[in-house]
C-alpha cells in the first residue's frame, strides 16, 4: 500500500470513527497537495492535528486500526498466493486439489491423513484408466503422457522378458499407470505450472 492509499484509509477511518467530517478531510488533502507542490511531504494526519481537527490520541487510535487493516490485507494476499487453487483451478477439480493439498502436495507425504475413499479419489482417475495417453493429450499434458506411455511399455517388455510369456495382467499396466498419475499430474500442471516430461 503506497502513501496516498494509506492517507486515504486514514481519512476514511477517521470519518467512520466520527473524529472528522468530509469537509475536514478535503481541507487536509488540499493543504497536503499544496505542500507536495513545493516539495514538503507530510501525512494527512499531520494536517488534521495542526488544524485542531484531531488530537494525538485520536491519531493513535486511527493509526492502530489502520495497521490492523493493512496487516489483515497482507495476510489475505499471502493466503491467496499460497492457495492458488481457490482462484486458478477449474471448479470440478477443486475437491481433488484440496485433497492433494491436505496430503502435502503432489508427493503426498501426508497421504495417511486422508481416508481410504479420499486416497482413491486422488490416486484413481476413471478417465486416465480408460483413455490413458488420449486423456493426457486432451488435458494438455502430452509430454507426461509420452513419458508414462514409454515407461509403461518398458515395464511390460521387462516383465514379458523376465517371465518368458505374455500375461493377461500386463494389459492393465499402462491404464493403471495413467490412472494413478492423472489427478496428481493435472494438479501439478494447473497449480504448480509444472507441465514437463515427468
Amino acid at each position: 500500500m503506497n502513501e496516498h492509499e494509506k492517507d486515504k484509509l486514514f481519512v476514511e477511518l477517521s470519518i467512520d470513527l466520527g473524529f472528522i467530517n468530509a469537509a475536514d478531510a478535503a481541507a487536509a488533502f488540499q493543504e497536503q497537495k499544496i505542500d507536495e507542490a513545493v516539495g514538503a511531504k507530510k501525512p494527512v494526519g499531520a494536517y488534521l492535528v495542526a488544524s485542531g481537527k484531531l488530537t494525538r490520541e485520536q491519531v493513535g487510535k486511527v493509526v492502530a486500526m489502520q495497521e490492523k487493516l493493512i496487516a489483515r490485507n497482507v495476510k489475505s494476499q499471502v493466503a491467496a498466493t499460497s492457495a492458488p487453487q481457490a482462484t486458478m483451478c477449474p471448479p470440478e477439480w477443486k475437491s481433488v486439489f484440496d485433497l492433494i493439498e491436505r496430503a502435502g502436495g503432489p508427493k503426498m507425504p501426508d497421504a495417511e491423513k486422508l481416508s481410504l475413499n479420499e486416497r482413491i479419489s486422488v490416486y484413481f482417475s476413471v478417465w486416465g484408466f480408460l483413455l490413458g495417453p488420449i486423456y493426457y493429450l486432451a488435458k494438455g499434458m502430452w509430454r507426461k503422457g509420452i513419458t508414462l506411455f514409454v515407461g509403461g511399455i518398458a515395464i511390460i517388455v521387462a516383465l514379458i522378458t523376465a517371465i518368458g510369456q505374455d500375461m493377461a495382467f500386463t494389459n492393465f499396466i499402462i491404464p493403471a499407470i495413467f490412472s494413478s498419475r492423472a489427478n496428481i499430474d493435472y494438479y501439478k500442471k494447473i497449480i504448480m505450472n509444472d507441465n514437463g516430461w515427468y
